[in-house]
């Protein structure tokens, strides 16, 4: 299965349509990452009932999979963000270093290879593109930041209810992205990208998306346990709503400034 992950849509899209390097998109949202693991220790993992023992052990075994998982994944990243590499000769490096580790056999690599080239994603890009150009010829993105200013509202406030409405209304990354980041496209990244704008963009939607019903991976969660989804919507409700608070803070620190 190792051969078969994807890298996340989200964050390929923020740098097709908005023009910020991958690197730094990720690096920039690094935090958020921490604080979602901080929260899902608090709020659920350190509830499930195991002895001591059983604990580290599922802790430890827990983390040798995930490194085992995504380490092609940070080896990429590395020889981006250090030693400056184009992404697409770090991923490619990556992926020779992972093929050469576990030698796979060629029917299954040929597949492997044939399932992670998505041509739903390569027209998903090509379709948000000309959706965008579309908007610059039409004057629609210029048009926003002025109706905004007319009626005397932050940047913020419009960025937050675009993207939470969208992240809400979609349940997914790719479509929140899509949908709001080109029609906030005078606020994110024209005439240039404001990094800080970007982070609170996706804080949004993501959140958003958290909290969607038609979110696919909470619904068939739900489904499989055949859990009660009022529960697990209450469950979810002071977690969201720390990780909520926890990206304005970051915001109103800066944050995003370090990345332009």
């Amino acid at each position: 299965d190792v051969y078969k992950r994807q890298v996340y849509p989200g964050i390929i899209l923020t740098e097709a349509i908005t023009g910020m390097p991958i690197g730094r998109v990720a690096l920039m949202q690094a935090p958020m990452a921490l604080v979602m693991i901080a929260i899902g220790w608090v709020f659920f993992i350190r509830r499930i009932p195991t002895t001591a023992h059983e604990g580290h052990y599922h802790l430890a075994a827990a983390l040798v999979g995930i490194l085992r998982t995504v380490w092609p994944i940070l080896l990429a990243i590395l020889l981006y963000g250090a030693l400056r590499i184009e992404m697409s000769i770090a991923v490619l490096v990556a992926l020779l270093t992972l093929i050469a580790a576990f030698r796979p056999e060629w029917q299954g690599l040929k597949s492997a290879l044939a399932k992670g080239f998505s041509f739903k994603l390569v027209f998903l890009v090509f379709g948000i593109l000309s959706f965008q150009t579309a908007l610059e010829l039409s004057g629609a993105i210029g048009s926003l930041p002025q109706l905004t200013a007319t009626l005397n509202l932050p940047p913020e406030t419009v960025i937050v209810i675009v993207c939470f409405t969208a992240g809400l209304l979609t349940g997914m990354v790719a479509a929140f992205v899509a949908l709001s980041y080109t029609i906030l496209a005078g606020f994110l990244y024209q005439p240039d990208i404001i990094p800080g704008h970007i982070f609170l963009a996706y804080m949004a939607g993501y959140v958003g998306m958290m909290l969607s019903p038609g979110h696919v991976c909470l619904i068939l969660t739900n489904h499989y346990f055949q859990s009660d989804l009022a529960r697990v919507y209450r469950l979810l409700a002071v977690p969201v709503i720390l990780l909520a608070l926890s990206g304005a803070g970051l915001y109103l620190t800066g944050w995003g400034g370090l990345f332009r």
